[in-house]
């Protein structure tokens, strides 16, 4: 849906992507547009397209809602098709220790007990503007060539202009804070702990 969204209908930019990024044990969801127009009109359609997800949950019928959840389960449990596929999962559980090893099922276990009412509770509280639990990051790499985004005005639009009211409802981001020191801003941010393992190491001891 994001990628038809900002991409075939709006045509912001040739790469458009979305999906969950897991680092150091944290883990959130990212949209990436690579454009040639300037990146707060770009975050303002991200916002306005995160903002009608709402509506398409909630739209959503029992039966999508469920196909939606087996499609994501078969892709889970599909077995890798490589021998360095297999190879990365089981390194990236040693490297994390979080020695779970049965991931897939376990997940897909967990996935399966989930309701539509949880995707929508999940929603408001982590990714809706308007939630005082929502974080955000928002990275900004311009060109500065002549002709780059780096030097068109910052409300730069194009032929496909936001609706305005769309615009508006998605909420703003008028009190973000500009971070221009990425050092200073980790130094002055406690480290969230690491997850307990899955499996506690003395287990596999023989």
């Amino acid at each position: 849906p994001c990628f038809d969204q900002l991409r075939t209908k709006e045509q912001l930019g040739y790469i458009v992507s979305s999906g969950i990024r897991r680092s150091n044990s944290v883990q959130g969801f990212r949209v990436i547009v690579q454009s040639d127009r300037h990146p707060e009109y770009l975050d303002s359609r991200i916002e306005a397209y995160l903002h009608s997800v709402k509506q398409t949950i909630q739209e959503m019928s029992e039966e999508e809602f469920t196909s939606h959840i087996e499609a994501l389960a078969s892709k889970r449990l599909e077995k890798p098709k490589k021998l360095s596929v297999k190879n990365g999962r089981i390194w990236s559980e040693i490297l994390s220790q979080h020695f779970n090893f049965d991931r897939d099922n376990v997940e897909t276990e967990a996935l399966r007990q989930l309701t539509k009412a949880d995707i929508l509770n999940f929603y408001e509280t982590h990714i809706e503007n308007a939630s005082p639990a929502r974080h955000k990051l928002s990275c900004h790499v311009t060109s500065t060539a002549p002709d780059g985004a780096g030097n068109q005005p910052a409300g730069t639009g194009t032929e496909t202009a936001a609706d305005p009211a769309e615009t508006a409802s998605s909420g703003s981001d008028a009190a973000a804070n500009v971070i221009d020191d990425f050092t200073e801003f980790k130094s002055n941010h406690p480290l969230f702990p690491l997850p307990r393992p899955f499996v506690e190491l003395q287990k596999f001891k023989r």
